[in-house]
């Protein structure tokens, strides 16, 4: 029935009668198409890929078919999803804090969100989170790099002192007297 509109229009391009068959034509394809998408958005939630089922139904309601229910499910959906890529963020963050490589868990603190950073705060008892926010710098690359090595040297620094060991402290610490010189506690194992 589309090619048969289509060819009459060609034929009678005056026809409001085939304009108006042609249009109903289309905005049945559209709606065919939207039910689709929904469909297939339902089954991508069921199959536990919410974010496709998210585009597929931003799809179908630019088509002109909303469904509430299944856009309230959808969201919840990707929230959840969201909430659990932020738990294992701070997972992840808190394990590396925790391990021998300090300085990687400084550089993923220095990158993530203040509310995911709070998380690791009260996740972590690791003194180098309380430095980091002293410092107050965010964000990512070299600097975020610069940033855990001088925590990380700041950390060998009191244990050093703890031992009496003050060259060690001074050969720890003035490496990264710029990143660490306005600490209080850098100051005061700088001035011994």
């Amino acid at each position: 029935s589309d090619d048969a509109a289509r060819r009459l229009l060609d034929e009678h391009p005056e026809s409001a009668v085939a304009r108006r068959a042609l249009r109903d034509i289309e905005v049945q394809a559209r709606a065919r198409q939207a039910e689709g998408l929904l469909r297939e958005a339902e089954a991508s939630l069921a199959g536990g890929a919410a974010s496709k089922a998210a585009e597929l139904l931003r799809q179908a309601e630019a088509l002109g078919r909303r469904s509430e229910d299944l856009g309230r499910r959808v969201a919840a959906a990707v929230e959840a999803d969201r909430a659990r890529a932020e738990d294992a963020r701070v997972r992840h963050v808190v394990e590396l804090l925790q391990s021998a490589d300090s300085v990687a868990g400084v550089e993923a603190y220095l990158g993530l969100e203040e509310g995911i950073r709070a998380r690791v705060r009260a996740a972590s008892p690791s003194s180098l989170l309380g430095w980091a926010d002293e410092i107050g710098w965010w964000g990512t690359g070299s600097r975020a790099r610069e940033v855990g090595q001088a925590l990380h040297a700041l950390s060998q620094a009191v244990d050093a002192a703890d031992r009496g060991d003050s060259d060690a402290v001074l050969d720890l610490l003035i490496p990264f007297e710029e990143v660490v010189g306005k600490l209080r506690r850098a100051r005061q194992l700088l001035a011994v």
